[in-house]
């Protein structure tokens, strides 16, 4: 009976050592898939991450070619208004040039009458008035004497219109200049 009894107590530690051993690799096994399970979640959370900053990138990289297109658009516009602006320059420097030539020819028709009238003096209108033999040629030198007034009327108003129009343009030239400058800030900005 003890050899029997010896025999089962010798079975049951034989028992115990393969479940203690199981249970202890069982144990190590757990923590490694517990330890591969953090590693998972963490190489999880990391690729997460990285994907909201890939996201993150290329919504800034959208936003960056929007950007870059309208600053595109606005250079094309600044060109094409630099381009009009150019043009219209040229036009009023055309007009200024021609102006200049006008009043330039008009200043020396003024020149000429008012030499002209400085020589006759006053009593040059007067001689020709009392000159006159009949009422019918006082009437004749008189309506001359009109149309030359009129005339010399003409030419004085006619020199200031052109006057005003080459101070106008002038005035048009420095405002397109100014425009330009801007422009070009807009365009270096």
């Amino acid at each position: 009976m003890m050899v029997a009894l010896l025999r089962l107590a010798v079975c049951l530690l034989l028992l115990t050592l393969p479940i203690s051993a199981f249970c202890a690799e069982q144990q190590e096994n757990r923590a490694r898939l517990q330890q591969i399970r953090q590693r998972i979640e963490q190489a999880s959370k990391s690729l997460q991450a990285q994907q909201q900053q890939e996201l993150s990138l290329l919504r800034d990289l959208v936003v960056i070619n929007t950007s870059l297109q309208e600053i595109d658009r606005r250079i094309s516009q600044l060109r094409r208004e630099q381009r009009k602006s150019k043009k219209k320059e040229s036009k009023v420097r055309e007009a200024i040039n021609r102006g200049k030539g006008e009043l330039r020819i008009q200043q020396h028709r003024l020149k000429k009458r008012l030499a002209a009238l400085y020589k006759e003096g006053n009593s040059g209108i007067l001689k020709l008035l009392f000159s006159a033999d009949s009422p019918m040629e006082l009437a004749q030198q008189y309506e001359y004497l009109s149309r030359i007034l009129e005339h010399d009327k003409k030419m004085v108003a006619d020199f200031r219109e052109s006057l005003t129009r080459q101070n106008a343009r002038l005035s048009q030239l420095k405002t397109l200049q100014q425009q330009q400058e801007k422009n070009l800030a807009r365009q270096k900005a």
